[in-house]
């Protein structure tokens, strides 16, 4: 995408994202070894994005894959799956980010997982508060879920994304 619809996407989700400044944490920039498991939890490390590989994976220019904490987007195929790339591929791939690691620090396929920040956006909050994913949390990573959690309750009550779907019948 070019520089101008980055920008337009960034601006619209910086806009609706009126509730960042009273959660942002105060995230010193600072950079740590490359080897993401030695990095101890609450701290963060910059990376640069290269390539989205959907809402909530990406490939960061150290060769290294990004799995955001709390997030689980809709599954290729599904509706919202290519949206959700899609804002991720706007706002991320080829911008500078900072990570913060929770207490599990890499998932089972070797991917480390991280709490998203440009500038004082919250990615992760701002994919759920878009409607294109729903919270996902594990017992060890829970550092944002009240904030994660008030992002999906903001995004289904004004029906954003996902939450515009009506639901689906239950299965026998």
């Amino acid at each position: 995408m070019d520089s101008h619809k980055n920008r337009f996407y960034l601006g619209l989700v910086l806009s609706g994202l009126v509730l960042l400044s009273s959660v942002e944490p105060a995230f010193p920039a600072q950079k740590t070894a490359q080897k993401p498991a030695r990095i101890s939890s609450g701290q963060t490390r910059t990376a640069k994005v290269t390539r989205a590989l959907d809402g909530d994976t990406f490939v960061l220019s150290d060769g290294n894959r990004l799995r955001l904490i709390g997030i689980d987007k809709p599954e290729k195929g599904e509706p919202y799956s290519n949206a959700a790339r899609d804002f991720a591929d706007s706002i991320l791939v080829g911008q500078e980010i900072r990570i913060e690691l929770d207490k599990l620090r890499e998932d089972r396929y070797g991917r480390i997982l991280g709490y998203v920040f440009i500038d004082t956006l919250f990615f992760n909050e701002a994919v759920i508060r878009q409607g294109l994913a729903h919270v996902y949390l594990f017992k060890e990573n829970k550092r944002f879920m009240k904030s994660l959690i008030g992002a999906q309750n903001d995004a289904r009550q004004h029906k954003r994304g996902i939450w515009s779907l009506d639901k689906p019948s239950d299965e026998p």
